[in-house]
């Protein structure tokens, strides 16, 4: 404005700054001059600054409120996903600690995951099948050729055929956990 009266007639002048107003508060003012009528004049708009900043404020607020959410509801939805991924792992762990351990009877693979991992169940329980179809067949082996051995061993030497039907009796009894038992010998 001062330049204004100072010669500077045609001249418009503007600005916008931060300054304390009429009530002492900072506020926000903008000015433009402008010559109305051969007057000059000068337009002067003022707000408070808390007033100015009030609808920045609630909207910072409001976008800090939806990040914290954003950031609770990110965290839930990866732990949910992570135990679901982790509990059939762990499962599978467990199963495979029971074999090493050589607990077949006790390691189980049932895991309800629906991706890779339950194709990986499936794979480790058919080797567990078959580790328990080994393991029966070789203890029926073991079984049988323990058997085998003790009779051949019973029989040993030069014996009656009495003698030799006792003998044979007596250990097929016991190996078979019989009672009794009975050979006819048909002369």
């Amino acid at each position: 404005l001062n330049r204004t009266e100072s010669g500077q007639s045609g001249r418009i002048f503007s600005g916008n700054s931060k300054y304390k107003g009429r009530r002492l508060k900072e506020v926000l003012g903008a000015w433009h001059s402008i010559n109305f009528g051969g007057i000059n004049c000068l337009v002067v708009s003022e707000v408070e600054t808390t007033e100015a900043f009030a609808v920045i404020r609630w909207i910072a607020l409001r976008l800090i409120l939806l990040l914290c959410g954003t950031i609770i509801i990110v965290a839930i939805i990866a732990t949910y996903i992570t135990r679901e991924m982790v509990r059939p792992i762990s499962e599978l762990l467990w199963g495979t600690r029971k074999i090493a351990e050589g607990n077949l009877d006790e390691a189980e693979f049932n895991t309800r995951a629906k991706h890779e991992i339950a194709d990986l169940a499936h794979g480790f329980t058919l080797m567990l099948q078959k580790l328990r179809d080994n393991r029966l067949a070789s203890s029926r082996h073991n079984w049988f050729s323990e058997g085998q051995n003790g009779l051949t061993e019973v029989m040993r030497g030069k014996m009656e055929i009495t003698q030799i039907s006792q003998v044979v009796l007596d250990f097929l009894a016991s190996y078979l956990h019989f009672q009794t038992g009975v050979i006819y010998i048909r002369k």
